[in-house]
């Protein structure tokens, strides 16, 4: 049984200045990402799917992500605009389009890359060791339960925040 975590690391970061998903908050440089990495390797997740913008280096990340969690299997994804869309229409949309389109295109262009469970999170946002705990529980028991989740059923789960517990002492 094995579950799978897809990091949202595409963002250009336009409005925090560089690339925020490597941003040092932790005493010794750590990123948020790098907490969610171990947190959810000690909830069973065994594969990292990291979504990064084409053409970006990935050796900071797979680094990062390394020493969270030795050993981790990590696929690195590129959403670029073309990617994971065919179709006639969608040209005359990829000419005029400068951004990536989203959440939603980037986990499209993982679907290559998943072939289990997993959780979704952004890089730059930090979860805490008990949602990953049980998120994997509750992974790991549906597919201890049906023996492997059913290709084409879906299910999902979502862990809930009270909105207070979310804002820092500075506000919104």
């Amino acid at each position: 049984m094995s579950i799978s975590l897809v990091i949202l690391a595409a963002g250009a970061g336009s409005r925090f200045g560089g690339a925020k998903h490597l941003a040092e908050v932790g005493p010794q440089g750590e990123s948020l990402f790098q907490y969610s990495v171990r947190d959810a390797c000690m909830a069973g997740f065994d594969h990292i799917v990291v979504v990064v913008s084409a053409g970006e280096d990935t050796s900071e990340i797979r680094k990062r992500c390394e020493s969270a969690c030795p050993g981790v299997a990590i696929d690195f994804v590129e959403q670029s605009l073309a990617s994971a869309i065919e179709s006639d229409e969608f040209d005359e949309l990829l000419a005029a389009r400068k951004k990536p389109w989203g959440t939603a295109h980037a986990l499209l262009c993982c679907a290559d890359a998943l072939k289990k469970p997993f959780v979704v999170i952004n890089a730059d946002d930090y979860y805490g060791a008990s949602s990953f705990g049980k998120l994997g529980k509750y992974l790991l028991n549906q597919q201890a339960q049906s023996g492997q989740v059913e290709h084409g059923v879906s299910q999902a789960v979502m862990p809930g925040y009270l909105l207070s517990n979310t804002l820092s002492d500075n506000g919104g």
